[in-house]
């Protein structure tokens, strides 16, 4: 499927596949989608989410489910973040700030959506991302702003 082209993936979570879920620690699913340098979605996949309640644990041979409490909160982020690990970007509507941090410190870029549509959302995501900037503060001149860019 790689001609080449850089792709760009970017992760949602979702409860049904085509919204973004409204709290982040609730959805079952990440919808990954795969998009080409042209802006054109070339892939969509839906990864399922660990859960970080769901640790099942064997003590004393009994089998048990319970949340685990010796592993540090970092450890159960980074198995959230797990499935999505080969994206780099990961939209969401409502997130912890711990776990907002802990996604970032793995290298995957975490951005608030507007939108609830996935499509739309994904599609904002990537005109933001491939915006040329010089060519949108082009028409400035350096003597008005003191020669700084504000944004």
């Amino acid at each position: 499927m790689n001609t080449g082209a850089q792709l760009l993936k970017i992760a949602v979570a979702s409860r049904d596949g085509y919204r973004i879920a409204l709290d982040f620690t609730s959805a079952p699913h990440y919808v990954v989608v795969t998009m080409n340098a042209f802006g054109f979605i070339v892939e969509r996949v839906v990864r399922p989410r660990m859960n970080r309640d769901r640790f099942v644990w064997e003590f004393q041979g009994k089998r048990r489910a319970w949340h685990n409490y010796f592993a540090t909160p970092q450890a159960r982020h980074l198995i959230i973040a797990l499935p999505i690990a080969d994206c780099s970007v990961l939209l969401h509507r409502g997130m912890p700030t711990p776990l907002q941090h802990d996604i970032e410190a793995l290298g995957i870029q975490v951005m608030l959506a507007n939108s609830p549509n996935i499509e739309e959302a994904t599609n904002a995501y990537y005109k933001l991302h491939t915006q040329d900037w010089q060519t949108y503060f082009s028409g400035y001149d350096d003597d008005t702003y003191g020669g700084e860019l504000l944004i």
